[in-house]
């Protein structure tokens, strides 16, 4: 069943734009929060090293390390 309107005033694109934003609010917060998880997982600053010596290896370009 459809939800009612908060007041007669308010239309679709209004309730539309409210639930966009609350979306878009939770989305961006879990985002922050896997991205700090995977940083204290990771330590970006040692693990770039292993990957460089493998491009090299392969003989990939030379951002190839960055992109990894």
């Amino acid at each position: 069943m459809d939800a009612r309107r908060s007041s007669a005033t308010v239309g679709r694109g209004v309730r539309s734009s409210s639930a966009l934003i609350a979306f878009a609010e939770l989305f961006l917060q879990i985002e922050i929060e896997q991205i700090d998880f995977m940083s204290a997982i990771y330590d970006f600053d040692t693990l770039y090293l292993p990957l460089e010596r493998h491009a090299k290896l392969k003989g990939m370009h030379h951002a190839a390390p960055t992109l990894l």
